[in-house]
């Protein structure tokens, strides 16, 4: 028996348009009805992601950058895990080596904030990235100088390559002082590396969670569609890979449901918990 639906935002509860479609909400809100838990985990920071689980009338905790910080639509943290702002600055001066921009999430309390330089007008990925969000990025003259203390996540977002070369310096040269998160998108050439605690993961989250609720990871389904979904993705008893993955995380052996735009979410809810398919 399933007790706990884990669902990604990016890719596999929105839409391309970046909506919730109305065949999601629907059978999301009747898997809530049928006492199971939903919970959404994400990339994404507190302020872009409260909005999606007070649509869907979600009153359990949000698990936020990829597991550094856990907390309810109403603000309450149950858990934050910081990068030390030493180890931040490091990262920062890193990435003024390889040319890189970058976000600094912190405050785990209230709306939380995302500082950073002014981006560098060649980098259209990270300011088409900036130009979706509801507030804007708070702008300071020096990052490295701001950055005197622990923060949530460092994010960058940038053309595939280019990010993906930055991950993997951030990897071999922090070893095992920070953990380094890629959401890829090489057809659309772009990704985003984010940059957080040693200790955090969209998994180690979830399974806090679900250990407080009394649930055994054989009563979890995960459904998600990128590489930071792999580690939630083998720790829950059903994972489902959205249809629009990549083809390697298609072919690892979990169910492959329809895409993000085909109500894939939506089939695979109705498959497993509710024992019908989309109306």
């Amino acid at each position: 028996m399933l007790r706990l639906v884990a669902i990604d935002i990016d890719g596999t509860l929105l839409t391309s348009a970046q909506v919730i479609s109305p065949a999601t909400r629907a059978t999301i809100r009747e898997v809530l009805e049928r006492g199971v838990r939903v919970v959404l985990v994400t990339g994404r920071s507190f302020f872009q992601a409260r909005a999606f689980a007070e649509e869907l009338g979600l009153t359990t905790p949000l698990i936020l950058h990829n597991g550094a910080l856990v907390k309810d639509s109403a603000g309450h943290v149950f858990e934050a895990r910081l990068l030390a702002g030493e180890t931040a600055r490091e990262v920062i001066r890193c990435a003024r080596a390889h040319c890189v921009d970058l976000l600094c999430f912190e405050d785990p309390e209230g709306e939380g904030r995302a500082v950073a330089e002014p981006i560098a007008s060649e980098n259209d990925r990270m300011l088409r990235y900036l130009s979706r969000w509801r507030r804007p990025v708070e702008l300071v003259p020096d990052l490295f100088e701001y950055a005197d203390h622990a923060v949530l996540a460092l994010t960058t977002v940038d053309r595939w390559e280019k990010a993906c070369r930055f991950a993997s310096v951030i990897e071999r040269e922090f070893g095992g002082r920070v953990r380094v998160w890629r959401t890829e998108y090489p057809r659309r050439d772009v990704a985003l590396v984010d940059v957080v605690s040693p200790d955090c993961s969209k998994a180690r989250a979830l399974d806090r969670l679900a250990r407080h609720w009394g649930i055994a990871p054989s009563e979890i389904m995960v459904v998600g569609d990128n590489r930071n979904d792999l580690e939630m993705l083998a720790y829950a008893g059903l994972g489902v890979v959205m249809g629009n993955a990549e083809e390697e995380l298609k072919r690892l052996g979990y169910y492959v449901t329809g895409t993000n735009d085909e109500d894939g979410l939506a089939h695979a809810l109705r498959r497993f918990l509710l024992g019908g398919e989309v109306a």
